[in-house]
């Protein structure tokens, strides 16, 4: 990971830039350059000004599990027979429905995995993007990333 941190700086260090931010789920950078030194005479050496001069690391972000959330407002109607944890589920699958003014749609996974976790009961009232099951499993791959 350090020479991914080296090259960032390498990067800033031969270009214009001022300052860069990278976030990314393991690893956050901060680069910034000095500012030019002032025309005051010092007893120090200067740094050129290309030279970075910060260099923050954030502490890894834990990974959340993949949740499955409504897509819209009303009933939740789980399948018959329901999904209960441990259950497994594919990306695109039918997990539930919601129904609104008596029309249902379809909620499914965006992801592969295993059901850690039903967030809802049957004929439960759920408002726009709320969690409705927690999965879990090795296999989480975001829909559309492998293909």
């Amino acid at each position: 990971m350090s020479d991914i941190v080296e090259r960032i700086v390498e990067i800033v260090a031969r270009s214009r830039i001022r300052s860069v931010r990278i976030v990314s789920p393991e690893l956050t950078v901060y680069v910034r350059r000095r500012k030019a030194p002032s025309a005051a005479p010092t007893s120090e050496p200067s740094q050129p000004d290309h030279a970075p001069s910060v260099v923050t690391l954030a502490e890894p972000r834990p990974v959340e599990p993949p949740i499955i959330r409504s897509r819209g407002v009303g009933i939740f109607r789980h399948l018959d027979p329901p999904f209960s944890v441990g259950d497994e589920v594919q990306a695109g699958q039918t997990v539930g429905i919601i129904e609104s003014m008596k029309i249902p749609s379809e909620v499914r996974s965006e992801v592969d995995g295993v059901i850690a976790e039903v967030l809802v009961d049957e004929g439960a009232p759920v408002e726009f993007d709320q969690p409705l099951f927690v999965l879990t499993g090795a296999a989480v791959a975001r829909k559309g990333e492998s293909e």
